[in-house]
C-alpha cells in the first residue's frame, strides 16, 4: 500500500475513528484504526465490538492499494505534531512508514486481516432523515438518561419510527425528555423501535453535525445501522424494556398554564441556583398574577428571590424543582424560543413544551416544611 495524504484532512477522519477505539481492551488489535483502499477510495475503520465506524478519508492520492493497521496513539501523534501539509504513507508486511518533508517514522504494525470487519446488516427497511434532525434528537434527550441505572434501558436513548416521524426519548425515572423530528420510512424495518447506545448517536452527530444532507437509519433486531455519504456506523442495542413513555404524557391541558422565553427562565434559575442548599438543591416556583417568583435558601448559603414578569392571570401555584434538571433542559434550546409550561400541583410532574416537538417532564421535589 502506498499513498499521499493531506495531513489535516486525514487527521479529521482519524480523530473521528479514534473516538471509537477503546482506551482499555483485552484485545490489543482493537487499539488500531484500519485504513483500507477500495475502488481508489480510502476508508478508516474502528470498533470496540459494540460500535463500529467506517468513514471515507478525503484528500488522499492512492498510488498502490491495500490495507494497514494504524496504531491509535503513535500515528495520531504524528498527524497532530508533524507540521507538513502532506504525508507519504507506505505499508508492507509488519512495517508502516510515514514520511514528511523533513521527517520519517517507521512503526511496527499488526496484520490487518485479524481486525474485526465493519459489516452492514439487513437494510430491508430504513428511515430517511437528516443530520440536523439527528443532532436535535440527541442533544435534547441524551442529558436525561441514567447510564448507571440497573434498568439498562434507562441508560439509552429510545428511538421510535413511524411512517413520517422519528421520536427520541431519554429518561432517568425522575425526568423525561422527548423530541420528535421528520423521518420517512422506506420499506418495513424488522422493528419499529430500539434503545440505542447514546455514544453511537453522539458519534453520528459528531460526524454529520447539523447538515441537511440525507441520513439513513435502519433499526434492526440486534443492531442500529446509520449511514450517509462516506459514513457507516453499526451499533449494538441496549437490552431491556423501555418504559411506556407515552402513558406519562398528559392527555388534557392543565388549568395552570403560562408562556415564558427560554432565555429569561434560564437566567432566573441560574440566579436562584446561587444560594441553593447543596444537600437539598430545590428552587421554589411561585406563580402569581403577572409574575413568576423563583426563590431558594440554605442554612449556610443564604436566600435569594428573583421575579420574572409574565403575561399571566390565573390561579396561584407553587412547586419546588431541582434547578439542575432545568438548566440541563433549558441549555438545549435556543434562548429566543418560547416555552409553554403546565403545572398540576406540587406533587405532579411539571410539563414544558416548545413549538418544535419538544416535551420535557420533571417530577417536583417535596415542598419545604410539607
Amino acid at each position: 500500500m502506498k499513498l499521499t495524504c493531506e495531513r489535516v484532512k486525514l487527521l479529521e477522519a482519524f480523530s473521528l475513528a479514534g473516538a471509537v477505539v477503546p482506551s482499555r481492551t483485552p484485545k490489543p488489535i482493537l487499539e488500531n484504526v484500519r485504513l483500507k483502499v477500495e475502488d481508489s477510495k480510502v476508508y478508516l475503520e474502528a470498533t470496540d465490538l459494540e460500535i463500529g465506524l467506517r468513514i471515507e478519508a478525503t484528500g488522499v492520492d492512492v498510488q498502490a492499494g491495500g490495507e494497514v493497521l494504524l496504531p491509535i496513539r503513535r500515528f495520531g501523534l504524528i498527524l497532530r505534531e508533524v507540521p507538513d501539509e502532506k504525508l507519504n504513507i507506505e505499508a508492507a508486511g509488519d512495517q508502516l512508514v510515514v514520511r514528511g518533508a523533513s521527517c520519517e517514522f517507521q512503526l511496527p504494525t499488526s496484520d490487518p486481516l485479524e481486525y474485526p470487519p465493519i459489516t452492514s446488516g439487513d437494510r430491508a427497511g430504513y428511515c430517511i432523515t437528516t443530520g440536523k434532525i439527528i443532532h436535535n434528537l440527541v442533544r435534547r434527550t441524551a442529558f436525561a438518561i441514567d447510564p448507571d441505572s440497573p434498568h439498562y434501558a434507562l441508560g439509552g436513548i429510545y428511538l421510535e419510527f413511524t411512517p413520517e416521524r422519528i421520536f427520541a426519548v431519554g429518561t432517568d425515572g425522575r425526568r423525561l425528555a422527548a423530541q420528535e423530528g421528520a423521518g420517512r420510512l422506506v420499506g418495513k424495518p424488522a422493528v419499529d423501535s430500539v434503545v440505542a447506545l447514546p455514544q453511537a448517536l453522539r458519534l453520528v452527530d459528531r460526524a454529520v453535525g447539523t447538515s441537511d444532507e440525507e441520513l439513513y437509519v435502519s433499526p434492526q433486531e440486534s443492531v442500529l445501522e446509520i449511514w450517509a455519504n462516506g459514513l457507516l456506523v453499526v451499533s449494538r442495542l441496549i437490552e431491556g424494556r423501555f418504559p411506556p413513555w407515552r402513558e406519562v404524557l398528559p392527555r388534557t391541558p392543565a388549568e395552570v398554564r403560562f408562556s415564558i422565553p427560554v432565555g429569561q427562565l434560564l437566567a432566573g434559575v441560574r440566579q436562584a441556583q446561587i444560594v441553593v442548599d447543596p444537600n437539598s438543591p430545590g428552587v421554589i416556583f411561585h406563580l402569581r398574577n403577572g409574575r413568576l417568583i423563583l426563590s431558594a435558601r440554605g442554612h449556610t448559603t443564604g436566600e435569594g428571590r428573583i421575579e420574572i414578569p409574565l403575561d399571566y392571570d390565573g390561579p396561584e401555584a407553587r412547586v419546588r424543582l431541582n434547578p439542575k434538571y432545568l438548566t440541563d433542559f433549558l441549555g438545549t434550546i435556543e434562548s429566543e424560543q418560547t416555552l409553554q409550561v403546565e403545572l398540576r400541583g406540587p406533587r405532579s410532574a411539571v410539563v414544558f413544551a416548545t413549538g418544535d416537538g419538544y416535551t420535557y417532564l420533571v417530577m417536583p421535589m417535596a415542598m419545604e416544611g410539607a
